[in-house]
């Protein structure tokens, strides 16, 4: 239950050792790793449309192709940043409605 997990969590706490001042380095308390910067994705995707998928639809292949929700998309993402652009001008300006 939610209450063995807290009660264990305590337990732990109290395990720790007293804290010193003088001793004490964030150093100390992080294990550092090299990260590759290139390698990073933020899982946004590069942009690309989507491979064209089928459905089944009483014993028919049907194929759904994505291009013209991918151009839509492409469209609003325009519109949609030049709201966010005007938007952090407001704001940075102090400008309400």
């Amino acid at each position: 239950t939610w209450a063995s997990t807290i009660c264990n969590f305590v337990d732990w706490v109290k395990t720790l050792p007293p804290f010193d001042d003088a001793t004490f380095t964030f150093a100390s308390m992080i294990d550092e790793q090299e990260v590759e910067v290139s390698n990073y994705s933020s899982g946004m995707g590069s942009g690309s449309c989507p491979a064209p998928q089928s459905i089944m639809l009483m014993g028919n292949s049907i194929p759904f192709k994505f291009n013209s929700l991918c151009d839509f998309a492409s469209l609003l993402s325009f519109f949609l940043l030049a709201g966010a652009y005007l938007g952090s001008i407001f704001i940075l300006l102090g400008i309400k409605r």
